[in-house]
């Protein structure tokens, strides 16, 4: 039995998606992607040369096409760099992980960044708040509801 080229492009192209479960990152499945076409063609008889750049091109037009995808709809448009931290005094933070003083750990995000943080007044504040910034030492953010 003969193995045929579009066998090793299938699975290639089935070998990158199982790889995107455990990477998600979408580069092994746009590169699957151009496999999975690359393999199409090779079954459908195209030479060898040609489905080299199907594959190269494919791939490189979904990369590149998905970057802005992600550019548009997942990436935050207002995140702005801290450049003064006192600037964030009086901000909104969403809370992480639980603030507890009596644990010593809590956790927020502000402006895409996660920063430690405590309560004011030492309470606990749970998971999935919104808190309010009042102060900044050490890029320690001291919060309250």
């Amino acid at each position: 039995m003969e193995l045929d080229i579009w066998y090793l492009w299938f699975f290639i192209s089935v070998s990158l998606f199982v790889l995107e479960i455990f990477l998600s990152s979408y580069t092994a499945f746009c590169i699957g992607l151009g496999a999975l076409v690359a393999g199409v063609f090779s079954f459908l008889g195209i030479d060898i040369g040609y489905q080299i750049v199907i594959f190269f091109s494919v791939s490189g037009m979904i990369l590149y096409l998905i970057k802005f995808y992600f550019r548009k709809h997942l990436i935050s448009k207002t995140y702005q760099p801290i450049s003064n931290l006192q600037e964030i005094i009086g901000k909104d933070a969403y809370v992480m992980e639980e603030i507890n003083s009596m644990r010593n750990n809590g956790r927020v995000i502000f402006s895409g960044e996660t920063w430690k943080a405590k309560s004011e007044f030492d309470e606990v504040i749970p998971k999935g708040e919104f808190v309010k910034i009042i102060k900044e030492d050490m890029r320690i953010l001291t919060v309250k509801k």
